[in-house]
């Protein structure tokens, strides 16, 4: 088996991925906070977990409502999650480390920043229709939209769609890095700067050989930095998983070309 099928969590939140191809998509219905019907997208590696090692799972969560949920500032957050499913006494297990990124304050709920929490998810006896990809047309002027680079040495290329439904964003691309360079893709908030938001969330996921990476954070629209947490998940025994995710954080600025040629746009307008 792998990561698709409904879960559980110890919230009575309820999950539901199907694979994608090389991905994982799906649906979350939440019953802590705002309470709606949101978008997944993730990532799985290796074989289905045994008794001996798991299996590594990543994903990214937009809390942009796709149902008539009444909107609320939540809906300006992503979440990044990301550890693997093992098997504890013959029962398939997820647990993930998870991100919530609150972009904004929310009153009476949480102020804005990063909340690190453990999910556990267990198998549900549900079943969810299956669903589509939207279409989506490419939203090029996004602040988040070019070619971002780390002090490490990292490179981000990225580019960002708007659904044609709902309004939701989503982003693509690629990472380099010296191990590789591989696909990511995941989501962002499309609607900060009208509302005077100045950061923009946002959460990622990838996959590499035998890991998965989950990277979450924000653009801040006041010094064009962006700033994310990054979690990587491998393979572990059962007995081992404390050790199934590593935390970093990394710190993203737009290639030095880029800001050049945006510049030269911006001149070029004003003439």
């Amino acid at each position: 088996m792998s990561a698709a099928g409904t879960w559980k969590n110890e919230y009575g939140s309820i999950m539901t991925l199907q694979e994608a191809g090389a991905n994982l998509i799906g649906i979350y219905r939440s019953s802590t906070g705002s309470v709606g019907t949101y978008e997944v997208q993730g990532v799985q590696v290796g074989n289905a977990a045994t008794a001996e090692m798991g299996q590594p799972v990543a994903l990214s969560i937009s809390w942009h409502a796709i149902d008539d949920a009444s909107h609320d500032p939540s809906w300006h957050w992503q979440s990044g999650l990301c550890g693997q499913i093992s098997l504890q006494d013959d029962e398939e297990v997820l647990v993930l480390a998870h991100n919530m990124v609150a972009s904004s304050d929310f009153c009476g709920l949480v102020k804005a920043g990063s909340y690190i929490d453990k999910l556990t998810y267990r198998r549900a006896p549900l079943h969810e229709p299956e669903r589509s990809l939207p279409r989506k047309n490419e939203v090029p002027g996004n602040g988040l939209a070019g070619r971002w680079i780390s002090a490490e040495g990292a490179t981000l290329e990225l580019k960002v769609f708007a659904a044609c439904d709902n309004g939701l964003g989503y982003v693509s691309g690629r990472l380099v890095r010296s191990a590789g360079t591989v696909p990511v893709r995941g989501f962002t908030d499309l609607h900060s700067a009208p509302v005077g938001i100045a950061m923009q969330s946002l959460a990622l996921t990838a996959a590499g050989a035998s890991e998965v990476l989950g990277l979450s954070g924000a653009l801040d629209g006041a010094t064009g930095c962006l700033s994310l947490f990054e979690m990587t998940s491998e393979s572990t025994a059962p007995g081992n998983s404390y050790s199934q995710t590593r935390m970093a954080s990394v710190l993203f600025n737009r290639e030095a070309q880029h800001l050049s040629e945006i510049g030269a746009q911006t001149a070029g307008a004003m003439i």
